[in-house]
């Protein structure tokens, strides 16, 4: 979450409205549930399972109107002790139930049938939700229904499809990379009745987590979350985290090898490398639940589209933050290409076109390259058939982005949870006025290296009487000085607020860290995580896999070695959402200019 105050990292075409998608195409739902078009399904009924365990006491319905909640004149069921539910559909169009989401919810009077007969409550575990996407179940023509299955693979595959903009297989082809499952992994299955243990204990973790990251969202007052939030918060963290949960969750498994999934999950949630950072989840998940899909990112992107910077504070205050200057940035299209990418900063009494350097590289198949494109390029849109596009950047690689709308008109900048600074909460946007969310999402990994400043070590000079900072230039040698062995002395690495040392073991494929409450030599131990040493296109990779508190969600801190120096940056997975600072119409921005006492935006 962005702060329209705080000096926002610059933004390049990339980085802009661009965005890491979740997942989540024509399977938005409908917005009713009448028969309005599409051709009435000739099924009557809508049977499945609802399984972790097979679950009994659940409450099953269709989300038609896509609330995530089960509402009166819904298609609704209770699900039985074999987790077996029936839904009545007579008379809905085809259309509407296959653009639906089934939701479960279950409480802690439900029983799981890996509890031996206890509730919820009674074993010890939080309430949940499941979700899974009804059109997987439905012929083309509505004409028969397959057995439907909801279970926590169908709710990532459900909440990919509903927070982003992108197909059923997509979906499914994003949930089994970051789950670490094989290409023909059928997310669909009955995994109990066919004895697949694995797929089983995985589900039964990922339903422990939901439940776990749910109660400890509604728990945190000051988000202010809603069991809608909740959900999403929670599903928001297992498609950004999913990776350190698995990996904490192994690391309490070997330490405790016959400790059931709800021992080892909740192990594994009070580890820094897992542990939830509720309040951005919250944030995060508020996105989604006060905004729509947009119909059609490349109109928005061509209508022109703005972000902002310090334009609301008082730069000559005392309080104001040290590289305070107000500015903004506006991104537009046209007939498929990026026409303008440019910053503005104000200077004196007007906007003047900003001469930023990009110090970020990319890695791809020929090296290290720019991620801004060079003079003379841009970057290449097409719309897609969901209302997403597909961006073709200038390194070659390609994005799908996706947008959802919020209007905001009538409302304040506090209830649109952009935390104005103080005096502004309640600054209320003219009609007109629209705030747009980015995500994107990338066929490939991720790696960025931010080359502004060298990774140093501090050395002291006895003949000078005077220490000074030198410049990494191996992976080996960053390892090596910055072992647990030297911590006591203070010899730590601190970055992206993630503070950490190497364990004694490591090889070169990789190793264990010790994570620290701070840098400094009075710390203590909180928690521990794995590396790995990686090459890719040529180049050597080192990914602490831990999230670092300073990163958005799921970025994970690299280091690598260019012309020769060690160099610092972020790490993200093909599958994981990233998501952009909040973009504005030019109605809302004028707003917030004017209400900042600066000039409107040029045209």
């Amino acid at each position: 979450m962005k702060r329209i105050a705080q000096a926002l990292p610059v933004l390049s075409v990339l980085s802009l409205a661009l965005l890491t998608a979740c997942g989540g195409g024509g399977s938005t739902a409908a917005n009713n549930n009448t028969d309005s078009g599409g051709g009435t399904a000739t099924v009557t009924s809508f049977a499945g399972t609802v399984i972790d365990g097979y679950i009994e006491g659940a409450n099953v319905c269709l989300d038609m109107n896509g609330n995530l909640q089960c509402d009166s004149g819904e298609p609704m069921a209770t699900s039985k002790a074999d987790g077996a539910f029936s839904l009545v559909v007579t008379g809905l169009a085809a259309d509407k139930i296959k653009a639906a989401h089934l939701l479960t919810v279950v409480p802690s009077t439900a029983k799981d049938a890996d509890d031996g007969g206890k509730t919820l409550a009674e074993a010890g575990k939080s309430a949940f939700s499941l979700l899974s996407p009804a059109g997987a179940f439905v012929k083309t023509d509505g004409s028969s229904v397959t057995g439907a299955v909801i279970s926590p693979l169908t709710t990532l595959v459900s909440h990919e499809m509903i927070s982003g903009n992108t197909t059923l297989d997509t979906a499914e082809k994003y949930v089994r990379e970051r789950l670490s499952l094989a290409a023909n992994t059928d997310l669909r299955q009955d995994f109990v009745a066919k004895k697949d243990a694995a797929l089983t204990e995985k589900a039964q973790m990922l339903a422990v987590a939901i439940g776990g990251v749910k109660a400890a969202a509604l728990a945190d007052t000051a988000s202010k979350a809603t069991d809608k939030d909740a959900l999403l918060a929670a599903l928001t963290y297992l498609q950004t985290e999913v990776i350190d949960l698995q990996a904490a969750y192994a690391t309490a498994k070997q330490t405790n090898s016959t400790a059931k999934p709800l021992e080892l999950v909740k192990a594994a949630l009070k580890t820094d490398a897992a542990k939830p950072v509720t309040a951005n989840l919250v944030a995060e998940a508020k996105k989604v639940s006060n905004s729509a899909p947009a119909a059609s990112v490349v109109t928005i992107i061509e209508q022109g589209i703005y972000s902002a910077e310090h334009v609301l504070e008082s730069c000559g205050s005392a309080t104001a933050n040290y590289s305070c200057t107000p500015s903004y940035f506006k991104l537009q299209g046209s007939g498929g290409k990026i026409i303008s990418d440019r910053d503005y900063a104000l200077v004196g009494s007007s906007w003047s076109q900003a001469n930023n350097t990009n110090m970020d590289l990319v890695l791809t198949a020929s090296g290290w390259v720019a991620e801004d494109c060079p003079a003379g390029q841009s970057i290449s849109y097409a719309a897609d058939s969901t209302g997403s596009a597909t961006a073709k950047l200038c390194n070659g690689q390609i994005e799908k982005v996706s947008a959802r709308t919020v209007d905001a008109s009538g409302q304040t900048l506090a209830a649109l949870g952009l935390y104005p600074p103080t005096g502004f909460e309640s600054l209320t946007m003219p009609s007109g006025s629209q705030l747009y969310w980015f995500d994107f999402s990338s066929s490939q990994d991720r790696y960025n290296l931010w080359t502004g400043n060298k990774v140093n070590k501090w050395v002291w000079n006895p003949q000078t009487n005077a220490g000074s900072d030198v410049p990494f230039t191996s992976l080996a040698e960053f390892i090596g000085h910055y072992s647990t062995a030297n911590a006591a002395q203070g010899t730590r690495v601190g970055w992206s607020g993630l503070q950490f040392s190497f364990d004694a073991g490591g090889t070169s494929a990789g190793g264990t860290v010790t994570l620290w409450s701070s840098y400094q030599s009075n710390a203590t131990k909180t928690g521990s995580a794995t590396y790995e040493r990686r090459m890719v296109n040529g180049q050597e990779i080192l990914v602490i896999k831990a999230q670092a508190p300073d990163n958005d969600n799921g970025d994970l801190v690299m280091f690598a070695v260019k012309d020769g120096y060690l160099y610092g940056g972020h790490f993200r997975l093909a599958s994981v959402k990233n998501s952009s600072n909040p973009f504005f119409n030019k109605t809302m921005i004028n707003a917030i200019l004017k209400a900042g006492n600066k000039p409107a935006v040029l045209d």
